[in-house]
């Protein structure tokens, strides 16, 4: 595929899986002339102001339900005649029998949830047929400041999954050693909804040490806080270490049940840890 003068990218799934999709949608941006981001609201805030895509659909839009029978309304006028990306599955032909009436010029599939390597993002460069760039996953994709001469070390003890999450005690040994060893004492908790009941047991753990607990914040203001104050991110893998990462923050990340090599964080300072 040679690119041309539209592209469509669809792409939903959790905060991790649309950050390790942006380098794709950058190769987008450089091949077509327009490209359209169909997604949730809050992923497209998070990028609005990269100049990674033209314009966008919100993905709760009421014409994306007449995908599957005849398309119509916002998302049948810009899916007509463009170029379609996009990582769903389609069991029974109907999305692409949708697709069809919808005068969309190819669809290419992208392969959501691999389970073996390589990593999910070549994946993606391989469905389409492109060559990717030369150090791709060790490239931060979204802009940043210059680093905080001083900040604070970022910890996120969640993930939405509890088999991928690391014991909090291990999170406290290492943010103690990193604070040692920097002669620093900023910490941020953050958590996100599913991560409330790890909120206790970090406060026991963290009691007598300056920290704050960012709870539930808005993706943009994550994104801005972590550009602004984190030297470094501890974490899961789970879609805030995803977004520091793709940011430049330095980040340590635990892999407990996924595999690295298929999900690692894209940035130039990862460390991959096993606890």
């Amino acid at each position: 595929m040679e690119g041309g003068d539209r592209a469509v990218l669809i792409r939903t799934g959790g905060l991790g899986d649309f950050v390790l999709t942006l380098p794709f949608l950058a190769e987008l941006r450089r091949r077509f002339a327009h490209v359209t981001v169909i997604t949730h609201r809050r992923y497209w805030e998070l990028i609005a102001g990269d100049g990674l895509a033209d314009d966008w659909l919100s993905v709760d839009n009421r014409s994306m339900s007449t995908l599957w029978s005849i398309p119509e309304g916002e998302v049948a006028r810009r899916l007509a005649g463009a170029e379609l990306f996009l990582a769903w599955k389609d069991p029974d032909g109907s999305l692409a029998r949708g697709l069809a009436r919808a005068g969309v010029l190819h669809t290419c599939w992208l392969e959501s949830r691999p389970g073996t390597a390589p990593h999910v993002t070549l994946r993606m460069f391989a469905a389409a047929g492109w060559e990717p760039p030369a150090g791709l996953l060790e490239q931060p994709v979204l802009a940043r400041a210059t680093a905080p001469r001083t900040g604070v070390l970022w910890l996120h003890p969640g993930s939405g999954a509890s088999e991928k999450n690391a014991p909090v005690a291990w999170f406290a040994a290492r943010a103690k050693a990193w604070l040692s060893r920097t002669g620093l004492n900023g910490v941020i908790i953050s958590l996100g909804e599913a991560d409330l009941a790890l909120e206790a047991p970090m406060r026991e753990l963290f009691a007598g040490l300056p920290h704050e607990r960012l709870i539930m914040p808005s993706l943009r203001d994550l994104r801005r806080r972590l550009a602004g104050e984190a030297l470094q991110l501890i974490g899961n893998d789970t879609g805030v270490t995803h977004l520091a990462a793709a940011l430049g923050v330095p980040v340590e990340v635990a892999f407990r049940c996924t595999d690295d090599e298929v999900w690692r964080p894209i940035g130039r300072h990862v460390t991959i840890v096993h606890p």
